[in-house]
């Protein structure tokens, strides 16, 4: 039955010219978003939160039938979004009827919390929803990199992930087009599917050292314990090398305090560093480090790894490989969560997008 509904949802889809597109986007979020051509866009649920320009009530999708709609995503931190979003207005007085288009802007999970800073340097022009999940990202099909999905007066998704000439060409296109009472645009239907977790993508930044992602980790040995001894050998661990010199090891501090917080026994946080164990101590008792703490002066595991720059971490699943190496400051709480997962064999939902939701929501 889906199937069919597909392909009756294809037959009322418009083709995207390849110039239209965003070549730079990753094809596996463009994926997501085809999907969604010939079919109605995601409910717009009644818990969202948003920022509304001055005078505009909650838009709904039947408030913009008639209308050709842009549904843009951005984060207030990327130069990229930032410029997409300044150039909106100018973009849409282009086109042939600037009254018959609406834009509502999604703001993805990405540092929401900077969003009050920027709002007071530049206005947001649009409804914009705040993402705090990554769930309307997913239902979307949007991840980091700014894109968009394009409606037509009937309320069906024709073009996605536009570049900025070719919205103005896809809008032009659809506000040709009358809008027809009679067309009702399909709904789409995510099929849920179960499968065991996977461990996370290997980190593109591994640091100046030598890329042991997917293979096993040099053996752990340090030379003194500077808070209570771990044995982390059975268990997911992120081994961090750092000094206390070292201005962006100090800043990972907080981050690395959190996820002990949050993952506790789970999984073993060790900050290792080639300094007097005197000098390491007279540290911590200024700065509260909440993980385990050791020293290794003959830099026996960094030597192996060829590091030459710190910060420098490493997770490491309880077989003993590394799946993922990099700044401590890139390293996420999802993929520690996915290393835990796959480290145990859990199953999980699949779910539509690359938001993990549940993470999100914790």
């Amino acid at each position: 039955m889906a199937t069919g509904i597909i392909a009756l949802a294809l037959l009322c889809a418009l083709t995207t010219p390849t110039n239209w597109k965003d070549k730079n986007l990753d094809p596996q979020d463009v994926s997501a978003m085809e999907q969604l051509v010939g079919f109605a866009p995601p409910p717009l649920q009644e818990e969202l939160s948003w920022i509304l320009p001055e005078n505009q009530n909650v838009p709904g999708w039947a408030d913009v039938k008639e209308k050709v709609v842009i549904v843009q995503s951005w984060t207030n931190t990327d130069p990229k979004s930032r410029q997409i979003i300044n150039v909106l207005p100018k973009l849409i007085s282009k086109t042939t009827n600037p009254e018959d288009v609406r834009v509502i802007l999604v703001h993805t999970p990405v540092n929401l919390s900077a969003l009050p800073n920027y709002q007071i340097h530049k206005e947001v022009a649009y409804p914009t929803i705040l993402d705090t999940t990554g769930e309307v990202c997913n239902a979307f099909g949007f991840y980091i990199d700014p894109t968009n999905i394009i409606i037509d007066k009937n309320g069906t998704v024709q073009h996605v992930g536009l570049g900025v000439k070719g919205v103005v060409e896809a809008v032009n296109t659809l506000l040709e087009q009358p809008h027809d009472p009679k067309i009702e645009a399909k709904v789409f239907e995510v099929e849920e599917t179960i499968e065991l977790a996977k461990y996370p993508k290997f980190s593109s930044n591994f640091g100046r050292a030598k890329n042991f992602q997917g293979k096993q980790a040099p053996k752990f040995e340090v030379g003194e314990w500077v808070s209570n001894p771990v044995d982390p050998n059975s268990m997911v661990r992120v081994i961090e090398f750092w000094a206390t010199w070292c201005a962006p090891c100090r800043k990972s501090i907080p981050h690395l305090n959190e996820y002990t917080e949050q993952f506790k026994d789970t999984v073993a946080i060790i900050s290792v560093s080639n300094e007097a164990p005197e000098k390491v101590k007279a540290f911590m008792s200024k700065t509260p480090m909440e993980y385990s703490v050791a020293v290794d002066e003959k830099s026996l595991m960094k030597n192996k790894l060829a590091c030459t720059a710190i910060p420098l971490a490493l997770v490491v699943s309880s077989d003993g490989v590394v799946r993922w190496q990099g700044n401590p400051l890139k390293l996420s709480k999802e993929v520690i969560q996915q290393t835990v997962l796959a480290d145990k064999g859990e199953r999980v939902v699949a779910t539509r997008g690359r938001w993990n939701v549940q993470l999100l929501n914790e």
